[in-house]
C-alpha cells in the first residue's frame, strides 16, 4: 500500500526574502512550516521538510528523486508591498481546472481559518517570473501559497498566530482527513494527557500551544507534592 507523502518547501530555499517589520520572509516562513510538519507527523502523515540551502534546480531534483505524481507539495512564501496591501494567494499549475479548483478549495480553507483577506487563486504564470518551477516541474501535485503580506503588521500578526494550524488544515483537508483544532490532542501524548489532568498536574487544554517558564515550574511543584 502506498501512503501519499507530504512535502514542506520554505521560500527562496533558505535565502532571505522579502524583509520588513524587523524580519524576513525566510525566517517568518521557516517557523510556519516548521510548526506545521510538527502537527502533520502528530496527526500520522508523512511530511518532510525540503532542506535549505538548496537552489530551485536542486529543490526540485531533491523532491522529484523521492516523490511520486501522487504527493502533495506545497511551498510557503510571505508577500511584501510598500502599501498596506493584504491577504493571501494560492498558485496552481496553469491550464490545469482540476488544480485550481483545489487551489481555490483550499485557500477558502486558510482564509477562513484566519481571518485573512482572499486574493483568488491564480496560475502559476500569473507571476514576474512566468513560470513557477517548484509547480511545474515537480512531480507532485504543487501550490505555492503567499501566507499574507510581511509588510503589513496586521497580516503578520495573523500569520504568526494561526497560519500553521491553518495550514496544516489544508493539507489534511486536501488528504480527506479531519483537520485539527486547538484541543487536539496527538495520539502519542494522550496517555500523558489523561495523566497530568487526573492528578491535577494540567488542566489538559491547548495541547498544541507554547509553554511557558512558569508554567513548566507550576507543573513540576504539582507532580513532585504527588511524588514526594
Amino acid at each position: 500500500q502506498y501512503y501519499m507523502q507530504i512535502f514542506l518547501s520554505i521560500g527562496h530555499g533558505g535565502e532571505t526574502g522579502a524583509i520588513a517589520n524587523d524580519t524576513t520572509e525566510f525566517i517568518e516562513a521557516k517557523k510556519v512550516g516548521d510548526q506545521v510538519l510538527g502537527m502533520l507527523r502528530n496527526a500520522g502523515v508523512q511530511a518532510t521538510m525540503i532542506p535549505q540551502g538548496l537552489g530551485l534546480s536542486s529543490r526540485i531534483n531533491w523532491v522529484n528523486y523521492r516523490s511520486k505524481n501522487d504527493d502533495f507539495l506545497i511551498e510557503l512564501h510571505l508577500d511584501s508591498f510598500t502599501g498596506d496591501a493584504n491577504g493571501s494567494t494560492m498558485f496552481y499549475f496553469r491550464g490545469n481546472d482540476w488544480a485550481r479548483e483545489q487551489a481555490e478549495l483550499l485557500l477558502e480553507t486558510y482564509t477562513r481559518e484566519t481571518g485573512l483577506k482572499s486574493r483568488g487563486a491564480k496560475g502559476d504564470d500569473q507571476t514576474r517570473h512566468e513560470r513557477l518551477g517548484i509547480i511545474a516541474r515537480t512531480n507532485p501535485v504543487a501550490f505555492l501559497l503567499e501566507l499574507g503580506f510581511i509588510s503589513n503588521k496586521k497580516d503578520l500578526e495573523v500569520i504568526r498566530r494561526d497560519s500553521a494550524s491553518a495550514v496544516t488544515n489544508i493539507i489534511l483537508q486536501y488528504m480527506g482527513k479531519d483537520g485539527i483544532t486547538d484541543e487536539t490532542v496527538p495520539t502519542w501524548a494522550e496517555e500523558g494527557h489523561e495523566f497530568v489532568v487526573d492528578n491535577s498536574i494540567s488542566d489538559g487544554t491547548r495541547p498544541n500551544d507554547v509553554i511557558t517558564r512558569a508554567e513548566v515550574w507550576t507543573m513540576l511543584e504539582r507532580l513532585y507534592q504527588i511524588t514526594k
